[in-house]
């Protein structure tokens, strides 16, 4: 196949109108498009990438509600960051607690403050099309109407690298 530029205006015009009629009949669906802004959305590699270690639970099997809630939960290393995603209508809210074991929650346990392993965390909620910086207080943090669709959570520490999800649908 010949690149564009080499084409003569007859091809390149039946390539444009055979491509709008692509576009009329058989869009590409709007989940493939986030997936694929999503694929090319991990920005930084020297961010770590979390694991899920449990697949969503239904929060309603632990209290009831009107809206639909699952809790995600992911590690990576001394990092445990446990999520509660409430959808109600289009929107989402989403509920952040992060745990630091090991080293860190041995040095508190000892009696020696300021080194729970919280301190210097930043988190970024980021959506295929916007980001929000939430504050940390204590390990916890919320964001509120959250469009439904893919999101990551970004932790930053001052001490190491950072750590993210992967793309999961809070939808």
């Amino acid at each position: 196949m010949m690149p564009a530029d080499e084409l003569d205006a007859q091809d390149a015009a039946l390539l444009e109108r055979l491509g709008a009629i692509a576009r009329t009949v058989d869009p590409v669906p709007e989940h493939v498009v986030e997936l694929g802004k999503a694929a090319f959305g991990f920005r930084d590699p020297d961010h770590e990438l979390m694991q899920l270690v449990s697949r969503p639970v239904d929060a309603g099997l632990v209290r009831s509600s009107s809206a639909t809630s699952h809790l995600h939960f992911f590690e990576h290393g001394d990092v445990a960051l446990d999520l509660e995603v409430t959808v109600r209508g289009g929107l989402a809210s989403v509920v952040g607690v992060i745990g630091v074991t090991g080293a860190a929650a041995a040095t508190e346990s000892a009696g020696v403050t300021g080194t729970s392993g919280l301190e210097g965390l930043a988190v970024t909620v980021e959506t295929t099309d916007s980001s929000s910086a939430p504050e940390v207080l204590e390990g916890r943090f919320t964001v509120a109407r959250l469009p439904v669709g893919l999101v990551r959570i970004v932790v930053r520490r001052d001490d190491g690298p950072g750590l993210s999800t992967g793309w999961f649908d809070i939808g």
